[in-house]
């Protein structure tokens, strides 16, 4: 139960530190955080670096949450060595522990889990900020989901990892760090555009 409280709170970490503007500090070797981003993108599309931290075949936000799991087992005192826990199995720890310092500063931790996050969102997937449902196209749906969303945020509702990161990571238009009306408002603008092209 330590456990989940602990992945509990580092998934909220990682997703307060991917509101953190990145810049080229953060990332050794890089003159721009752009570069490192471009670079990282290019070695997970070659293969050079795998992206299924949680080696189930498929790439999805549990594969984040896998090197969050590892982050939260190492901070929990584990050293890089597997000890027994329900929330991570041995296979998946090492696999985490060996593949994933994406940023190579010495220790997988929540900025890896950041970038691995990045790279489902804008590179996998390549989904466009707005694009909320993930349906490829930016309509009045897409703001409404941003609407519910803010509706439950001002409520008190407890949201999944899933969810808070589709509006992170597409939700926020005019990246303010809040998913709120004003984004929603910015959706219906770039839907009516996008009508009177068509």
């Amino acid at each position: 139960m330590k456990t989940k409280k602990i992945i509990t709170a580092v998934s909220a970490l990682a997703l307060a530190l991917s509101a953190l503007p990145m810049n080229a500090s953060a990332v050794d070797g890089f003159a721009t955080f752009e570069e490192f981003e471009a670079d990282l993108f290019a070695r997970f599309d070659s293969g050079e670096q795998p992206y299924d931290a949680d080696l189930d075949g498929d790439f999805d936000l549990d594969d984040p949450m896998a090197v969050l799991s590892y982050y939260a087992v190492f901070m929990m005192g584990s050293d890089g060595v597997y000890s027994e826990n329900p929330d991570i199995s041995e296979e998946v720890f090492n696999n985490v522990r060996d593949n994933f310092d994406l940023d190579k500063n010495g220790q997988t931790d929540a900025n890896d889990a950041v970038y691995l996050l990045r790279y489902y969102y804008y590179g996998y997937k390549a989904l466009e900020i707005g694009d909320v449902d993930g349906d490829g196209t930016i309509t009045a749906s897409d703001a409404s989901e941003v609407l519910s969303f803010y509706a439950d945020v001002q409520t008190g509702e407890k949201l999944g990892f899933e969810v808070q990161s589709d509006m992170k990571y597409l939700g926020d238009v005019n990246s303010d760090d809040t998913t709120d009306a004003t984004d929603a408002s910015d959706i219906l603008a770039i839907y009516a555009e996008n009508m009177t092209k068509e």
